[in-house]
């Protein structure tokens, strides 16, 4: 069983979280008007909610991150690199301009890629059952294996959401909505 998570997220990642949402939102509406905040928020956190629970996860599984995958997972971005090559300047001042400490970047970079494990190893059993077969065969022209990968890509995100809502039972998560009021 899970233990309890004492990790924390605080008021400004919510924000942050919440800000770069609602700017990409707004590139969806022609009112900014019509987003509704409420449920932005609602969204926002319930994200940020199943991402530490993944976290969580992956860290009870086992699951890690190497400081070499880490190093070539931010040397292999484009928007670091100069000609080609990763370029520590342009990676600090990146950074910088974003508000972002190393340290903290990269420990985002290293959760993100924890998540991308925990999500794979949730999904690599996804079998399509024979009638979602049959449906596949029974289609005539089109690209059956791009049907297939639909298939599967909507069974595995429904396993991820009934794997973080079975963790979500053994913890105790406490949301205090006034530091996001």
């Amino acid at each position: 069983m899970l233990r309890r998570s004492t990790a924390r997220e605080s008021p400004d990642q919510f924000w942050r979280a919440y800000d770069n949402e609602y700017e990409s939102l707004k590139k969806q509406f022609s009112d900014p008007k019509d987003i509704d905040k409420r449920e932005l928020q609602d969204r926002v956190l319930a994200r940020m909610i199943n991402t530490r629970v993944l976290l969580i996860a992956a860290r009870r599984a086992g699951i890690t991150v190497t400081e070499k995958e880490l190093q070539e997972a931010i040397k292999n971005q484009p928007f670091f690199q100069r000609d080609g090559a990763f370029d520590p300047d342009l990676y600090k001042r990146k950074l910088k301009f974003n508000r972002l400490t190393p340290q903290a970047y990269e420990s985002s970079v290293r959760n993100d890629m924890l998540i991308t494990k925990m999500t794979r190893l949730i999904t690599e059993t996804v079998e399509l059952s024979p009638d979602e077969l049959k449906i596949i065969d029974s289609i005539k022209g089109g690209n059956k294996d791009q049907l297939s990968e639909v298939f599967r890509a909507t069974k595995g995100s429904q396993m991820i959401n009934a794997y973080i809502a079975a963790i979500k039972r053994q913890l105790d998560i406490k949301v205090n909505r006034d530091l996001i009021s």
